[in-house]
């Protein structure tokens, strides 16, 4: 865990036998790969992806992953649900989780490049969050000014497949177990108790919204930023 953002780590990297290597350099359509080729072994709670590379995913049949999970309980589905909640705001708001200041005035953190919610993280059996692809994770450096606008744009960048994510776990919820609450109010029931230990993100209320408080491992009150996350 980094401040609560989950991580599948990579236990091991096996280099391939240089005649499987070329065996396999054989198959390609223009162009063959230049570069050394490794098989990485990964510590994973599950194959459960949101969307894609995955047998069984939320997007495709959720109610499979209910059944191999073993949530046959309203109680165990709210749980599974706080869980994803809690983990997918720590994705949201990696940067602010691996921000440190540099002696120049900058900011550096962590980043994605090429990875994606939907297709690179995992669902434990208890519904936490597990990103695995951690070849896509990259160290950026920024100007202070451009530190508010990135943790917006990481937001932004996984918000609709964990919105999305969220819905279908949801409904499967209401369908086998009923309890029926109205969509945003259960959203921000879901929120409060995700976060009431969250040493990052804070909740607040003004009437409109609801809103992620979003601040930093830096505790620097000059870079915290406000999202809205419900619309009332």
């Amino acid at each position: 865990s980094i401040h609560g953002f989950r991580i599948a780590p990579l236990v091991k990297i096996v280099v391939l036998p240089e005649a499987l290597e070329g065996q396999i350099k054989k198959l390609h359509w223009y162009r063959r790969f230049g570069g050394s080729m490794v098989q990485e072994t990964r510590l994973v709670p599950s194959n459960i992806r949101i969307y894609f590379h995955s047998g069984s995913t939320v997007g495709d049949n959720v109610g499979s992953i209910f059944d191999l999970f073993g949530i046959d309980t309203n109680s165990k589905a709210f749980d599974f649900l706080r869980n994803f909640v809690k983990s997918g705001i720590a994705f949201l708001t990696l940067f602010t989780r691996t921000i440190e200041r540099n002696e120049d005035g900058t900011f550096s953190g962590l980043d994605f490049y090429d990875v994606w919610l939907d297709k690179d993280a995992v669902l434990a059996p208890d519904g936490t969050i597990y990103f695995v692809d951690l070849e896509g994770l990259e160290w950026i450096t920024l100007k202070s000014e451009k530190v508010q606008e990135k943790i917006d744009d990481q937001i932004y960048r996984s918000l609709y497949e964990f919105l999305y994510a969220y819905e279908q776990i949801e409904r499967e919820r209401a369908a086998r177990f009923g309890d029926i609450m109205e969509r945003k109010a259960q959203l921000d029931v879901l929120l409060q108790d995700a976060l009431v230990k969250d040493e990052i993100v804070d909740l607040a209320r003004d009437g409109k919204s609801t809103q992620l408080v979003i601040g930093n491992i830096l505790r620097d009150s000059s870079i915290i930023e406000k999202f809205p996350i419900i619309d009332w």
